[in-house]
């Protein structure tokens, strides 16, 4: 069973989606279906030690190497009494389905007001309670809707305790076939996210 912790960031973020009508879920029990997110989460895991979470210094490309077009590592920069998001790292998978290059950018400044506020809304359960997180959701761009992504949220701490990077890997799976890590994967994922699927398809 997960840890409070874990149940909280998850309950927050399916509370959100319900509120706001956005078609996904976030699983407390981090069950990833996409491979290479279960092996991030050992990873993590495995930097983390003693820790209640491993540094950004910890990964080396090595370590991150199998996944690198699908993540991104993303910056908490305090702006005045504001906190915002701005992009160290984003892998070309990202960058395809956002539509634009992201490296370097803020969060706010590069993308449409309503994605940049899901998008940080969904990232602070997991920087807040200090633990990762799993959300399965349907794609809203909309060239982009005919796949679901699963996404892998952790935060990093210079010292161990307080995130100053958010690491985020995320998969997309065609929903109409097979996908590209494996057949069934996007059924698996869009039945997993039921009714919720069915709110962006149209």
């Amino acid at each position: 069973m997960p840890g409070s912790d874990q149940e909280r960031a998850a309950e927050r973020i399916n509370f959100l989606a319900g509120q706001n009508n956005w078609p996904l879920i976030s699983d407390p029990l981090l069950r990833f279906v996409t491979p290479q997110l279960k092996s991030v989460l050992e990873t993590w895991q495995a930097k983390r030690g003693a820790r209640t979470m491993p540094a950004r210094r910890d990964f080396s490309m090595s370590d991150l190497k199998l996944v690198l077009p699908n993540l991104a590592l993303v910056s908490i920069v305090a702006d005045a009494a504001t906190e915002r998001f701005r992009a160290k790292l984003i892998g070309s998978n990202i960058d395809k389905f956002m539509g634009c290059a992201m490296t370097g950018r803020f969060l706010d400044e590069a993308v449409p007001k309503r994605f940049a506020d899901k998008w940080c809304a969904l990232w602070r359960p997991a920087l807040e309670s200090r633990v990762p997180t799993r959300t399965v959701g349907r794609v809203e761009f909309g060239e982009q809707r005919f796949y679901v992504n699963e996404t892998f949220h952790a935060p990093l701490a210079d010292d161990g305790e307080s995130p100053d990077v958010l690491m985020l890997v995320s998969y997309f799976h065609f929903i109409n076939g097979n996908g590209e890590h494996g057949a069934g994967i996007a059924e698996r994922l869009i039945a997993e996210i039921g009714d919720r699927a069915a709110l962006s398809a149209h």
